[in-house]
């Protein structure tokens, strides 16, 4: 639980409380929702991943433009988008703020899914382990925000 610990810490850097993140969702609700909507479309062509640093150059203008609109002015750093292969329930991460060094650390973003994730959770703000949602090294959960809308925050 320790090493847990210590990654959420960032050796020194913390991610942004629930609250701002909270906000930045509902005052850019529909700039979101359009990125979920590109994230899905760009998902079932293959597209997963989108980094702020690498748009694929393949995608079209339109999806490429909201991109690089959505890392710069939402401070997101990369979409994920999947599709579970055993109940077909979509996801798709804006990534907001991640802590750590390349093969561990933790992150919080902005999710949407239409599946049901768990554990649900009060708050994702600190103090982690007063909370029971941090397992050994690991943890995931998630807060709910709006229909479909999580704060989702997971380490490894």
């Amino acid at each position: 639980m320790y090493f847990a610990l210590l990654l959420l810490s960032g050796c020194g850097a913390a991610h942004p409380n629930d609250a701002k993140l909270i906000t930045k969702f509902h005052e850019n609700k529909a700039r979101f929702e359009n990125l979920r909507a590109f994230a899905i479309a760009d998902l079932a062509n293959g597209v997963s991943r989108i980094e702020a640093r690498d748009i694929p150059k393949f995608l079209s203008g339109q999806h490429r433009t909201a991109y690089a609109s959505g890392f710069k002015n939402l401070g997101i750093e990369n979409i994920v988008s999947f599709r579970d292969r055993t109940n077909g329930d979509t996801s798709v991460r804006f990534a907001l703020s991640v802590v750590g060094i390349a093969t561990s650390g933790s992150m919080k973003t902005i999710e949407w899914t239409n599946g049901k994730p768990h554990p649900i959770v009060g708050s994702l703000d600190p103090p982690y382990e007063k909370k029971g949602y941090v397992t050994n090294t690991w943890f995931n959960a998630y807060r709910p925000i709006g229909e479909g809308w999580y704060l989702h925050l997971s380490s490894d």
